[in-house]
């Protein structure tokens, strides 16, 4: 998968966020959670584009393990971010009801079949390489 590629549909489902949190900002129950919806969404984005370049970088690496290494790292990282995120947001802000949860199974769903996607492709265009 090359830059264009990705930048391209980055930005489609970007749109799509964007879209989603207008819509969500006009739902009476979710519309209290615009920005937490909004954080949820900015951090998903920067992960699935900083796991890209990882992922495009460690298949140059002359280690064979790296890319099912950076997989794992990267799972791994954003359960961790995720619930940092969300126990934070709880602890802090100390919402009334739990339905910024919504707002982050959204996100968190469209953006890890994206990332998914993302590295299977490039680990099968490092595969036809070969």
């Amino acid at each position: 998968m090359n830059n264009r590629i990705f930048y391209t549909q980055l930005a489609i489902l970007i749109l799509f966020s964007i879209s989603w949190i207008g819509v969500a900002a006009l739902i009476p129950i979710l519309s209290p959670y615009t920005y937490i919806g909004a954080t949820y969404f900015l951090f998903f984005a920067l992960f699935v584009w900083i796991a890209f370049f990882l992922g495009k970088k460690s298949l140059v690496s002359n280690n064979k393990n790296s890319f099912t290494s950076l997989v794992m790292v990267l799972i791994f990282a954003k359960l961790v971010f995720s619930l940092i995120i969300i126990v934070a947001y709880d602890k802090i802000a100390m919402p009334q009801n739990s339905y910024h949860v919504i707002h982050f199974l959204i996100f968190y769903l469209l953006y890890s079949f994206f990332e998914f996607r993302v590295l299977y492709q490039l680990s099968n265009q490092d595969g036809e390489k070969k």
